[in-house]
């Protein structure tokens, strides 16, 4: 994962007389930011909210993921059997040792083969369960 904040990245981009002014007032000498950096910082704020909306999406689509050769085998021998070129992928599911196949409408000619040919393949232990989208 990388880091990305656009708080420093709007600091990085600006000469360093541009980013802070020095006030001095008796003993004591305060930063204080410019007026340019705060609106290169209210106009990367936007760009803010779709980086931490992204973030999001990566973590929720990250843990949706499930990249094994197991399920590389099945995606590619339902392709096979439907084929399907697209739309063809296994998730994990909500409960522990469960998991979804997620196959397009037009697939549903073929369910017999698919659930004949993931009785054969899922481990024991495992449930499986086929959406149509």
């Amino acid at each position: 994962m990388y880091f990305l904040d656009l708080n420093i990245l709007a600091l990085q981009l600006l000469p360093p007389c541009w980013r802070t002014s020095k006030q001095t007032a008796g003993s004591t000498t305060t930063e204080k930011h410019r007026g340019q950096l705060n609106y290169l910082k209210d106009v990367l704020a936007p760009f803010a909210l779709l980086l931490e909306d992204f973030n999001a999406f990566r973590k929720g689509a990250k843990s949706k993921v499930n990249l094994s050769a197991q399920t590389m085998v099945i995606e590619h021998h339902i392709e096979q059997l439907t084929e399907i070129r697209y739309g063809i992928f296994v998730s994990d599911g909500t409960v522990p040792n469960h998991f979804s196949v997620n196959l397009p409408i037009a697939a549903q000619t073929k369910e017999k083969q698919i659930i004949q040919f993931l009785q054969k393949t899922v481990p024991a232990g495992r449930n499986y369960q086929i959406i149509y989208y």
